[in-house]
């Protein structure tokens, strides 16, 4: 048997809201039962916006295998930064919402001859990330530091590697000390299927899903703010190795720097469809969006939950007045959790509810229904207008039920 309990989310200027909702380029229901009219341009038009956010590099307390020191979620990749080196996981979504399939390719980047060298961060983000992973509250991580750029410092006598960029690529540049020996480093890739050099000096590693392309590299040399280019190019030290040639002169007596540029989403294709299903307004003219997810690259920004747990999580998102996507985060446990309404309230805390069958839904202490019933539950969650998972309980009308709870007012 299924029990509905159906509600309204009042807010003000609700013409207003909608208005900015769309033109933000959200998928949206018009009603709590269907699909509505939004488009795939718009939805398309938001994640290219996601895609120029700057690359965020988190720091590993203890979310993640003791191995990795930072982490690193881009466009369909996750690159975590190892002391041997960067370990990529490229992710591709095919199918539809209701029958899809997530494929991946890991592989690794390790440098011969070098240093092991533990990786520091540089340039601190003034976002924090916080990781609510299922209802094991000592595996929660909140407010953990962010970072822009990831440094190797002497990787080889003489080399320093930093990384940085944006979330649809990254960019490595090796910074070489006066005099230092540019021929010694070498790139392997473990894990790949091939490289190879284009007519145009790009390099190609063939993945299991697909390549990733590292354009001709710039080399150059500055002095008295004046940058001077040296003719380079990629050289090829086996199947699975790569290293630079140097064919113009250089000054030995300044720094050298090698710049490629690291792009993966040419091959990846699009993602799982979301899907929006409530909105509301804060007083602060913010609007929040509260749906369904299935896509692992969703667009989080300083959420409490920065990747997807099961099959489809709930997805919580909020919109500056000024149309732009200032907070979003996942909201789930390693099952199906869809939200169907939101509301908010005279703090600015934002009510979610939905439907969960996780039994590891991220209830909070305190919740007045700690306990999964079985079948389909219902959920609340309360969020901060910090963006923080304050509160969150299933709702269970009965045992044997389906509980499925879609809106609700909000004072």
């Amino acid at each position: 048997m299924m029990e509905r309990m159906r509600g309204i989310v009042l807010v003000a200027g609700a013409a207003l809201v909608l208005a900015v909702f769309v033109s933000l380029a959200h998928a949206a229901y018009q009603d709590l039962g269907g699909p509505g009219g939004a488009t795939a341009e718009a939805s398309r038009a938001a994640m290219q916006a996601l895609d120029l956010s700057p690359a965020l590099f988190v720091e590993n307390k203890g979310q993640w295998d003791e191995s990795v020191r930072y982490g690193f979620d881009g466009k369909g990749v996750r690159v975590s930064f190892t002391d041997a080196g960067p370990v990529f996981q490229m992710l591709r979504t095919t199918g539809d919402r209701e029958n899809h399939q997530t494929e991946q390719a890991v592989f690794s980047a390790t440098f011969a001859g070098a240093r092991r060298v533990r990786p520091t961060a540089l340039e601190p983000s003034s976002t924090k990330m916080s990781y609510y992973i299922g209802n094991d509250r000592a595996r929660w991580r909140p407010d953990v530091p962010s970072y822009q750029k990831m440094l190797y410092k002497g990787l080889y006598e003489g080399v320093d590697l930093y990384t940085w960029g944006k979330r649809s690529g990254l960019k490595y540049e090796f910074h070489l000390a006066p005099g230092a020996d540019w021929w010694q480093i070498v790139v392997r890739y473990d894990g790949i299927e091939g490289l190879s050099i284009d007519e145009k000096g790009a390099l190609h590693v063939r993945t299991a899903l697909g390549e990733m392309v590292d354009e001709a590299p710039v080399v150059y040399q500055e002095a008295a703010g004046r940058r001077t280019e040296v003719a380079s190019r990629f050289r090829l030290v086996g199947e699975r190795s790569y290293g630079f040639e140097i064919m113009g002169a250089i000054d030995s007596s300044l720094p050298l720097v090698l710049d490629p540029t690291l792009a993966w989403g040419s091959f990846l294709g699009g993602c799982i469809d979301d899907y929006g299903y409530g909105i509301a307004c804060d007083s602060a003219g913010n609007v929040w969006v509260a749906g369904h997810t299935s896509s692992p690259d969703f667009p989080v920004v300083d959420g409490f939950s920065t990747f997807r747990h099961g099959g489809g999580d709930a997805f919580v998102a909020r919109i500056s007045p000024s149309g732009t996507l200032d907070w979003a985060s996942y909201l789930g446990g390693c099952q199906d959790d869809p939200a169907f309404g939101i509301a908010c309230d005279s703090a600015g805390n934002a009510w979610v509810t939905g439907s969960t069958i996780s039994p590891d839904f991220p209830v909070t202490a305190g919740a007045f229904g700690p306990d999964y019933n079985g079948g389909r539950d219902a959920f609340v969650a309360r969020i901060s207008p910090g963006g923080s998972l304050d509160w969150a309980s299933y709702l269970v009308l009965g045992h044997g039920w389906h509980d499925v709870f879609e809106g609700f007012f909000c004072r």
